[in-house]
């Protein structure tokens, strides 16, 4: 029987995780922070906006630091330009938690997860063992104060 050092292992795993997330990357999924992050937002971006620059993401990124998410340690998923099933972006990136913020990022868990098409706004569930959140239509939310604050309601139901 061979030996591998635990070093050793320790290196292939790291080299395995460089090659996936690396192939995340280059199917648009936006990544910041030290690593593996904390929350991954899905839904539909605003056309050649990054993310984080858009009004939503500037939004949902506020949001989760409030709630006590590390800055900077979040990642985006662009669910209307889907090349990679967000079964393998989850595999890959083992979030603490997915915020869904409109339909088609439920449509892209869905595409996954079959029961996750039965998910109503505001609903907290799991899948792999990370914490999901559907928000239902984020940005119309961000114009309506009353719906803004609903919004923020469900986003304090995410465990911190």
């Amino acid at each position: 029987m061979v030996h591998v050092s635990e070093q050793a292992k320790r290196e292939a795993y790291t080299a395995k995780a460089k090659v996936e997330v690396g192939s995340l990357i280059a199917e648009g999924v936006q990544l910041t922070g030290s690593g593996f992050p904390q929350i991954l937002f899905a839904g539909s971006f605003d056309e050649d906006v990054a993310f984080h620059a858009s009004e939503k993401g500037h939004a949902l990124i506020a949001a989760a630091g409030a709630l006590g998410y590390k800055p900077g340690n979040w990642a985006a998923y662009d669910c209307k330009k889907p090349k990679i099933a967000m079964s393998k972006v989850l595999q890959t990136l083992q979030p603490q938690a997915l915020v869904l913020f409109d339909a088609s990022g439920k449509d892209a868990l869905a595409s996954s997860f079959k029961e996750a098409a039965a998910l109503s706004a505001g609903y907290v569930g799991a899948f792999l063992g990370i914490e999901v959140l559907y928000l239902g239509d984020f940005a119309t939310a961000l114009r309506d104060p009353a719906q803004k604050r609903l919004v923020w309601e469900y986003l304090q139901k995410l465990n911190r």
